[in-house]
Order: structure tokens, then C-alpha cells, then sequence
């Protein structure tokens, strides 16, 4: 390489137009995109700790509690996994297990108990016939329908 094509390159390299990116060319806000996309996400995941996890419950209970109207709702998962909510007076009333207030990281949160529940169904039962089944006589009682 002749000094006349060195001599170039370090025209280049100092702020010549073309030739190659030296670190010192290239642009430095990449490093606060990625700041801002971190600081995003670690709030993101200290108020979303503050979820109220829901109560585990016996299968058995569960019935019982269906039968005397303090279930709402209830969502079958994968036919294995029960979730759903108690009605909001069987759990102001104590009548049902609820979960803690929700606490998130810097102390804020809810006052109120949670709603929430899940249990395991065994493959034997039939829960959707027996849930038709109490919310016919519950319509024909007017008592609370799941």
C-alpha cells in the first residue's frame, strides 16, 4: 500500500466524506433506546406483581359452594382446572376463603379481598351437567344462577 492510499484512509477515518464507520462516526442513541425499552419493562413487571393470585380450593368445597350460591362464575380449563370468582357477598361475608388485599412493590394496592379461586376437577364428574342442573332449580327458586 503506497503512503499516498494511507495517507486517505486517515482522511477518511478523521471526517473525510466515505471509507469506512469508525466507532467514533457512529450514532450513540441506540444505547438510550435501550435504556428506555428496560426502564419500560421493569415497570411494567412491578405493577403487574400487584395481581390478586386466586384461592385454592377442594373439589368438594367447591360443589358445596356452588350448591349454596356463592360461586359467580366458573371457567373450565383443558377439563382438569376449574377458575372462576365468588359472588362478592359470600366473600364480604366471610363464607368463602378469600385472597389477600394486593400489595404491589411500593406498598399501594387494593383494600379489597380477592374473588378468585381454582381447583382441580377429576375426570369422573360431570361438572357442566351438574352446573345446567343447579342453575335450573336456581332459576326456578330465583336464587343465584353461576
Amino acid at each position: 500500500m503506497s503512503d499516498k492510499d494511507r495517507d486517505q484512509i486517515r482522511m477518511d477515518r478523521q471526517g473525510g466524506e466515505g471509507g469506512p464507520r469508525t466507532p467514533e462516526k457512529r450514532p450513540r442513541f441506540a444505547v438510550w433506546i435501550y435504556m428506555a425499552i428496560f426502564m419500560a419493562l421493569l415497570v411494567h413487571v412491578f405493577l403487574s406483581i400487584s395481581e390478586t393470585q386466586p384461592n385454592s380450593v377442594e373439589y368438594s368445597k367447591f360443589l358445596e359452594f356452588v350448591e349454596k350460591g356463592y360461586v359467580e362464575k366458573v371457567v373450565i380449563v383443558n377439563n382438569s382446572r376449574i377458575e372462576g370468582e365468588f359472588t362478592e357477598e359470600a366473600v364480604r361475608e366471610g363464607l368463602v376463603p378469600a385472597s389477600p388485599p394486593a400489595q404491589n412493590l411500593i406498598g399501594t394496592g387494593t383494600t379489597e379481598p380477592g374473588t378468585g379461586y381454582y381447583s382441580t376437577k377429576p375426570d369422573d364428574h360431570q361438572l357442566v351437567q351438574f352446573i345446567l342442573d343447579h342453575n335450573e332449580k336456581a332459576r326456578a327458586e330465583n336464587g343465584q344462577v353461576v
